[in-house]
């Protein structure tokens, strides 16, 4: 029964993906969503993204788009908002518990903060990265090819060449 159930399920989720989002690849699929915004996601071919995921779109005066390109793997409970041209390059994996983002609040020392005034900084996951579990990529970061973040970092905005980096803020360590 239970493989029945599961069946089903995973069937209405890739039915919903396949209708929402702006192009979705073969062999993607999606796991129960918290939020997926549609119309806006590109997904590529053999997409994965695990259960509780949260796909956010934040309209604006640019159009937002999310490509996530082919192969590539994302775990449950991540979080991932977008204001503009966010991409995340073939071949690449995300933990679970990953947030993503290249919005931010445009906050002024002193003054009260506003619920909708916010900014926009380009964010790039490239090729065949691996991004460890509760790791967070700040608004304004640009990852390269090839690049690993070690469990719980914290990824500033920069750009990050090939290599493993760890820690809060992250540091290159190989």
């Amino acid at each position: 029964m239970y493989k029945v159930i599961n069946f089903i399920s995973r069937l209405y989720w890739a039915l919903v993906t396949k209708l929402r989002a702006k192009k979705c690849g073969s062999k993607s699929y999606v796991i129960r969503p918290i939020q997926f915004s549609g119309n806006n996601i590109i997904l590529g071919e053999r997409v994965s993204i695990g259960a509780l995921g949260r796909l956010e779109s934040i309209t604006s005066n640019i159009e937002p788009l999310l490509v996530i390109e082919d192969d590539v793997s994302i775990e449950q409970l991540v979080h991932v908002v977008f204001m503009g041209n966010l991409t995340i390059g073939s071949g690449s994996m995300i933990s679970s518990s990953v947030y993503i983002g290249d919005v931010d609040h445009n906050l002024t020392p002193g003054k009260a903060p506003k619920f909708m005034d916010l900014t926009h900084s380009t964010t790039r996951i490239g090729k065949r990265c691996f991004i460890g579990k509760g790791a967070t990529i700040l608004p304004g970061a640009v990852l390269g090819d090839d690049v690993y973040v070690g469990a719980n970092s914290v990824v500033r905005p920069g750009v990050y060449c090939s290599g493993v980096y760890v820690g809060c803020p992250v540091r290159k360590i190989n």
